[in-house]
């Protein structure tokens, strides 16, 4: 047999892996992603978005469980923007919404592919910071998701801050237990302008939360998934406040302030004991938070009310001029 007849079919085979090869990386590079927000009146594309944060390997968040999911995609509370390719398919979508105080937060971004993901984020965050009314973008990641740490690095993210989570277990059999102090613990009145107001003072004063006023307070109150918890002594002053979210299998401590001369009397603890039981009640089976790793004093309070630390995230702003 001729060897040219093999040394042939070597070239034919070798130009042709390069061809595809090629086309590949045309297909990628040429890729036009539609950017817009979730159609939830269009099934076909609320089910991709779904599979998308439920499956692909690819996210900023891997905390996002598909009963969250579920209610986000069935309320308004969550904007969902969508990078669509020619194809009509949902190829990475971020989950985000604009709070009070003018600040865009990202809770998740999602892709389909590792190998696209440096674009498709690009894209998805150069369409949010066109969103008119907000002074800066921020979300958290962890280490553990590298791609997404190093990229958002890249695009001019700041580093600003980073929080330790931790968690607590609520034992569904555990009787409660009445208060020994003289505290009243109870729902914040908010028909009650004088009360609203001492709450935002009291979270305002406080050395994290950031600024709060009465107005942002009140407009605050109305987000359906928050709870307002209050504790006031003997003479009815106001001693501490707990802001927690709602999540569909967990509740989340969003912010504890207690007064300062009110510090160090186990009233943090109470209040925490407080949303336990009104958890255990539901089946809510489990409590999260964040706080400062520097803030020590917070974490031993924690620790002594029975939550466990996991990890360290870290958070990301980008300031809009």
């Amino acid at each position: 047999m001729d060897p040219r007849l093999h040394e042939d079919d070597g070239k034919f085979i070798m130009n042709k892996i390069f061809a595809i090869s090629l086309l590949f990386f045309q297909s990628i590079v040429a890729t036009n992603y539609e950017i817009k927000l979730l159609d939830r009146s269009n099934t076909k594309q609320v089910e991709q978005v779904r599979q998308l944060f439920l499956t692909s390997p690819v996210q900023s968040n891997s905390d996002i469980n598909s009963a969250d999911l579920e209610k986000w995609i069935a309320k308004d509370s969550r904007h969902f923007l969508l990078a669509i390719n020619n194809q009509g398919i949902v190829c990475g979508a971020a989950i985000y919404y604009v709070s009070i105080h003018h600040h865009l937060w990202i809770n998740a971004i999602a892709v389909a592919s590792k190998f696209e993901h440096h674009d498709i984020v690009t894209k998805l965050l150069a369409h949010l910071e066109s969103v008119p009314d907000k002074t800066n973008i921020g979300t958290t990641v962890t280490k553990k998701i590298i791609a997404f740490y190093k990229l958002f690095k890249k695009l001019g993210y700041i580093q600003t801050d980073q929080f330790l989570t931790m968690s607590k277990s609520i034992d569904q059999t555990c009787i409660a237990t009445s208060p020994t102090s003289d505290l009243i613990i109870r729902f914040l009145d908010n028909n009650n302008p004088k009360e609203v107001e001492q709450f935002a003072q009291l979270f305002d004063a406080s050395e994290v939360g950031g600024e709060w006023t009465p107005e942002q307070m009140q407009k605050f109150i109305t987000y359906q998934n928050y709870r307002f918890l209050a504790a006031f002594d003997s003479s009815n002053q106001l001693c501490a406040g707990l802001i927690y979210h709602l999540l569909a299998k967990q509740w989340e401590i969003y912010i504890l302030s207690v007064r300062k001369n009110c510090r160090r009397c186990g009233i943090a603890t109470t209040l925490i004991k407080a949303i336990e039981e009104q958890a255990r009640q539901v089946g809510i089976t489990q409590l999260t938070l964040s706080v400062l790793p520097t803030n020590h004093a917070a974490i031993s309070c924690y620790q002594k009310a029975g939550f466990i630390k996991e990890e360290v995230i870290y958070k990301f702003v980008k300031e809009m001029n």
